[in-house]
C-alpha cells in the first residue's frame, strides 16, 4: 500500500490527468452511447444535462481524490483555502472578469476590417432565444460559466497548477496543463464542418490546442500573482460565458478556426507582455501535495 501511495505521490499531476479523462469520457460514454461519443449523432436536450455532469465530475472526484490519497484531509484544506483567498488588488479581479472578453472583441472586430463576416454577433446561448444579448442571458452565461469554472478550476487549478508550478515556470506549466485541457474537451468537439472547407484534422486541432493552452498559461499567470481559487474560477467562467453568448455575426467553421487561431496570437502578445515584465511570484508549492 505504502509503494503504490508513494508512485502515485510521484506522478500525482499525471495521474489526476489521466484519472480525469477517464472519469468524464466514461461518463460521456455511457450517457451518449458509442455514437453520440464519437460525434456521429448529436446529444438530444434530455442528454445534455447528464453529459455536462459526466464532464464536471471528470476533474472534480480526479481532483478530490489525488488529493486525499497523496495529501489527506491537510492537502484538502489547503486546496479549499485557495477559494477563500478573495482579498487581493481588485485589478485582477478586472484581469479576470475581462481577459476572455476583450481578447474575443479585439479579435473578432480586427478581423471585421478584413471581412464583415467576423464582426461580433449573438452566440448560440443568445440564438436559443431569439433575443440576442440581453442582462438575463448575460446573467445566465455568468452562472452558467462560474458552474463550469468552479467544477474545472478545481482540479486544473487548485490541483494541476500547484503541482507543475512547483517544478516548472509558468509558460511551461501552464501549457502542459492546457494542452492536457484541450485534449479533455476532445469528446465535445469531434462535429466535423458542414460546408466540408476546414479538414477535420485541422478543425480539431486548432479548436483544442490553440487558444485553450495560451488562454491556460494567462490563468496561470494570474494564479502565480494572486494564489486564488476564486479568481482564476471568474476567469474561466468569463471565457465559457463569452463563448456562448458572443461569435462571429457569420459563425461558419472556417471563421471560428480563423478567430481562434486570432485570440491564440494575441493571447501570446499579452503573454509575452506580461511575462516580460514579471520580476516576482507566490510560492504555491502545496503542502502534502508538492
Amino acid at each position: 500500500m505504502s509503494s503504490v501511495k508513494k508512485f502515485l505521490e510521484k506522478y500525482r499531476v499525471a495521474g489526476f490527468f489521466v484519472l480525469t479523462c477517464l472519469i468524464s469520457w466514461s461518463g460521456l460514454l455511457i450517457v451518449l452511447g458509442i455514437d453520440g461519443f464519437l460525434g456521429k449523432t448529436p446529444a438530444t436536450g434530455a442528454q445534455l444535462p447528464f453529459m455536462f455532469l459526466a464532464m464536471y465530475a471528470g476533474p472534480v472526484v480526479a481532483s478530490l481524490l489525488m488529493t486525499l490519497v497523496t495529501g489527506g484531509t491537510a492537502g484538502l484544506r489547503q486546496m479549499f483555502s485557495g477559494l477563500l483567498r478573495w482579498r487581493v488588488n481588485i485589478r485582477w479581479y478586472l484581469i479576470a472578469l475581462l481577459a476572455a472578453p476583450v481578447l474575443t472583441l479585439a479579435t473578432q472586430l480586427g478581423l471585421s476590417l478584413i471581412s464583415p463576416g467576423f464582426f461580433p454577433g449573438a452566440g448560440y446561448l443568445a440564438e436559443s432565444f431569439s433575443t440576442g444579448i440581453t442582462v438575463t442571458l448575460l446573467i445566465i452565461g455568468m452562472v452558467s460559466g462560474i458552474l463550469t469554472g468552479f467544477c474545472e478550476e478545481l482540479g486544473w487549478t487548485g490541483f494541476a497548477t500547484p503541482g507543475l508550478r512547483s517544478r516548472f515556470g509558468i509558460l511551461p506549466a501552464g501549457m502542459i496543463i492546457g494542452l492536457v485541457w484541450g485534449l479533455w474537451h476532445f469528446p465535445l468537439f469531434l462535429e466535423r464542418d458542414p460546408a466540408g472547407v476546414v479538414p477535420y484534422v485541422l478543425l480539431i486541432a486548432v479548436r483544442l490546442f490553440t487558444h485553450l493552452p495560451a488562454f491556460r498559461v494567462l490563468m496561470g499567470w494570474v494564479y502565480d500573482r494572486t494564489g486564488s481559487l476564486l479568481i482564476a474560477i471568474l476567469m474561466h467562467g468569463s471565457l465559457t460565458a463569452c463563448a456562448m453568448l458572443v461569435q462571429p455575426r457569420e459563425a461558419t467553421q472556417i471563421n471560428a478556426l480563423v478567430v481562434n487561431l486570432g485570440f491564440t496570437v494575441l493571447s501570446w502578445l499579452v503573454i509575452a507582455l506580461v511575462t516580460g515584465t514579471a520580476k516576482k511570484r507566490l510560492p504555491l508549492r502545496v503542502k502534502g501535495l508538492a
